[in-house]
């Protein structure tokens, strides 16, 4: 097995290559992805094998590729036309004769046929047949996946479901930096509705003397949008997080709900009563928006930055009437999107008393399937979070940030046992480490 990496004008592309005597089935447990490793891990860029001519020259959609290939073995990174070059400080050999090979690459642009493979996987198949109808016993354990293969499987799970039944699907990551790693292969593959990322409120997690705006912005955002409407059961709505901000409470639907200011075009707005509820809000009213919480007035257009939106709004009145809402960039001040109706929250952290928070199992559907890479490290990293949470509350003082204070004034957390019961109660699929309960596939 051999994994090249294709570089060129169109850019970079990883696969791995099988010489055509060894089938894809026989060798792999699923289609064709890299090996992980650092390369690989870098690049993020699958790419599909598949026997034709070779890429140097028009590929199936019929463009030109220009440039070379490199080619990863055990004696390290090696150049297809001989040139010893170094890279990370290593030097590494010429490349072995490439006509010893007829299974070539095929670029980043091919990633709908991959997936496509993956649709058609009989590991696929009976993932989506044991979710037609989940229970709170269902328990699925997959085997073999490395690297991207783990969000290639939950989206070829997504897209292989019937468009009426997709439904909500929670992915616990062992990291912030994995999970992001995720959030972005799963947006290339599932396009719209687009996947959220739910972070945690600090800007290291587990560490609570600093809190990030803009994480911040993004929980408030993912709950507005999931709670705000149904489940888009056509498109299927996928949630990417990690321990830790597993470990924060998230509002009521119910509370929130009450709290939500909504905003429609050819309806009446009374500028008076929304500057005083703004203000009730925690918003404050500057010249210019550039961050979330602020909102200005100038003539007949309120500019508004809501928590729960990542651009701020703007909305043109008639007299009294609303006549158009449109997001807006508050670096140029230039029109990004038409909309009909906006919703406005108050600050998720800092507006409501703990017993209006609760978990964000709370807020999902009780067929929300929930995809897992390692059970024992979810508990036992909630549990860390839980000690130095403890820690770090009996340690806060009057001059520490309001918003820490009114958090952990509320002990806005969950406890472990908690987490795990929550879990217990939904289908599951672990995705890397043997559970005793789960059925392989």
């Amino acid at each position: 097995m051999v994994t090249r990496l294709f570089v060129g004008s169109t850019g970079l592309a990883v696969a791995v290559l099988i010489p055509v005597r060894t089938t894809v089935q026989k060798r792999f447990p699923f289609p064709v992805l890299p090996r992980r490793g650092y390369f690989c891990q870098l690049l993020l860029a699958p790419a599909y094998c598949f026997k034709r001519t070779p890429p140097i020259g028009p590929d199936f959609r019929g463009r030109q590729l220009s440039g070379f290939f490199l080619e990863l073995t055990k004696s390290g990174l090696q150049r297809i036309d001989g040139k010893s070059f170094g890279i990370f400080g290593r030097t590494f050999r010429p490349l072995i004769r490439f006509q010893a090979f007829n299974v070539y690459l095929c670029p980043v642009s091919n990633l709908q046929h991959l997936l496509a493979a993956w649709r058609k996987h009989p590991a696929v198949n009976r993932i989506v047949q044991s979710l037609e109808n989940p229970t709170p016993g269902t328990r699925i354990q997959l085997g073999g996946l490395t690297g991207a293969q783990e969000s290639f499987a939950l989206a070829a799970t997504v897209l292989a479901q019937k468009p009426g039944n997709r439904g909500f699907h929670l992915l616990i990551a062992n990291s912030k930096e994995e999970a992001a790693y995720r959030h972005n292969d799963l947006e290339g593959m599932l396009g719209e509705p687009a996947p959220f990322f739910f972070p945690d409120s600090f800007k290291r997690p587990a560490f609570f003397d600093d809190l990030n705006s803009v994480q911040v912005l993004q929980r408030s955002e993912a709950i507005n949008k999931i709670t705000g409407s149904s489940p888009d059961k056509t498109g299927g709505t996928v949630i990417v997080t990690y321990p830790e901000a597993l470990f924060e409470k998230v509002v009521k639907p119910e509370v929130l709900a009450q709290s939500r200011i909504e905003i429609r075009t050819g309806e009446r707005l009374d500028v008076d009563f929304a500057i005083q509820v703004l203000v009730e809000y925690g918003f404050g009213r500057t010249d210019f928006v550039y961050e979330p919480g602020q909102f200005s007035i100038r003539g007949g257009i309120v500019d508004l930055f809501s928590y729960g939106n990542e651009m701020p709004y703007r909305i043109e009145l008639f007299d009294d009437e609303v006549e158009n809402i449109r997001t807006f960039d508050p670096l140029t001040q230039l029109s990004l999107r038409k909309l009909s109706s906006v919703s406005i929250v108050p600050n998720l952290n800092t507006r409501f008393r703990q017993d209006q928070k609760v978990s964000l199992f709370h807020i999902l559907p009780a067929d929300a399937v929930i995809w897992i890479r390692d059970y024992q490290f979810l508990l036992d990293r909630l549990q860390y979070c839980f000690e130095r949470a403890e820690q770090f509350a009996s340690k806060i003082t009057a001059l520490d940030e309001a918003e820490l204070r009114d958090i952990f004034r509320d002990r806005a957390f969950l406890y472990p046992g908690d987490v795990a019961g929550e879990i217990a109660e939904r289908p599951l699929v672990f995705t890397e480490k043997q559970h005793i309960n789960a059925g392989p596939v």
